[in-house]
């Protein structure tokens, strides 16, 4: 997977910075997701707010899905976060963020 995005600091402020919004786009027709990525570099927290995805496939026999994320740092598989399941949408909103404290 190829994805763009930004992780940026302003001298290890308390604040994090968030990269623009940015799309992670896959070919073949699986939609795209737009998310912000930032690092605080004093809480030593990976910041993720999950924004929303546009043009998945349908995968219910209505037309829609039931999308969600699964999110983890890898190598580490065990432990993952995971979204809200958004409903009959080929089109959510989630509007959610996740942290990773600890992280150097």
């Amino acid at each position: 997977m190829n994805g763009n995005f930004a992780i940026t600091s302003d001298n290890e402020t308390t604040s994090p910075q968030i990269a623009p919004l940015t799309p992670f786009f896959e070919p073949e027709s699986l939609g795209r997701i737009y998310f912000h990525l930032g690092y605080d570099f004093r809480s030593q927290t990976l910041n993720l707010k999950l924004i929303r995805a546009e043009h998945l496939p349908a995968k219910d026999f209505s037309g829609t899905s039931d999308p969600y994320i699964k999110i983890m740092l890898l190598p580490d598989r065990k432990h993952q976060l995971v979204s809200n399941i958004k409903r009959k949408s080929l089109n959510p909103r989630w509007n959610e963020m996740f942290a990773f404290e600890g992280f150097h």
